[in-house]
């Protein structure tokens, strides 16, 4: 991926045929304390779409101008580069810049749509923690692929739309959909996203949360859906079928001549 301080590393090193792309870390308190606030069902919130987050613009190598944050932090009133604290609770969206994070879990667990464009680079961590919001994440990315497509079905429950176009048709096209449209989603999302959660280890100080159940509210079944298990299923795909190496041989062997493996010291490396 291309990231905002290396200017002058411009062709991305991710190759989709050779490469994982790993989901982003959330700890526990992250996911639980989303997953309690979004009890408000998608028809009763109040809003159409959220951001909270600092304006970045693209990666030099895609061109400064059109950023995707700078784009939604203007419905705000906040133009390009501004660092000043913004707010807004109007119209339908929950826009806000340099706020406590405790907004953040307001925004998203009260809205319908969950905006994540490009940050610094091609991923955000907001991608991961909406999730747990009940919100429908709206990514504002030409170049992310979300990890596990090869087994999940994302364009189930996100809605992917070109980073340079954000602007009034895209507000438009969000209120075009119907709250039963939008709660489908959203049950599909819950369905997917705890694939991309990391179980604390038994070193780590989240453990004892873990062993408390907070996990089990939002993810029941995150002792075999979680993003290790996902990770293990993409590498298993991708072993190596051949059974040829530098240090294995093969001879012909019995009345049919079927291939007999070994090593260098003939011993069978057959299982």
């Amino acid at each position: 991926e291309l990231w905002n301080p290396y200017e002058d590393l411009n062709v991305s090193s991710y190759t989709p045929w050779k490469d994982i792309v790993l989901p982003g870390r959330l700890t526990l308190k992250e996911i639980a304390g989303s997953h309690s606030l979004s009890t408000i069902p998608i028809e009763d919130r109040p809003f159409l779409a959220e951001f909270v987050g600092w304006w970045r613009p693209l990666h030099k190598a895609q061109g400064y101008d059109n950023s995707p944050r700078g784009a939604i932090l203007n419905w705000a009133g906040v133009s390009k580069g501004e660092k000043d604290r913004k707010e807004m609770e109007s119209d339908g969206l929950f826009i806000k810049q340099d706020v406590p994070y405790s907004q953040a879990y307001t925004g998203s667990t009260h809205a319908r749509f969950c905006l994540v464009p490009r940050g610094k680079s091609a991923w955000s961590s907001r991608f991961f923690r909406v999730m747990f919001a009940g919100c429908v994440p709206v990514l504002l990315n030409d170049y992310y692929e979300p990890p596990f497509e090869s087994f999940l079905n994302v364009p189930d429950w996100l809605i992917k739309w070109p980073m340079r176009r954000v602007d009034e048709g895209l507000l438009e096209f969000l209120a075009s959909l119907k709250p039963e449209v939008v709660e489908k989603m959203v049950e599909r999302l819950n369905r997917d996203r705890c694939w991309y959660l990391w179980p604390p280890s038994a070193l780590d100080f989240e453990q004892l949360d873990l062993q408390k159940g907070k996990l089990d509210g939002p993810c029941p079944n995150w002792r075999t859906q979680n993003a290790y298990f996902g990770v293990m299923s993409l590498l298993n795909k991708k072993r190596r079928k051949s059974k040829t190496s530098f240090s294995t041989f093969y001879l012909p062997v019995g009345s049919t001549g079927r291939p007999y493996f070994v090593n260098e010291n003939l011993t069978s490396v057959m299982r």
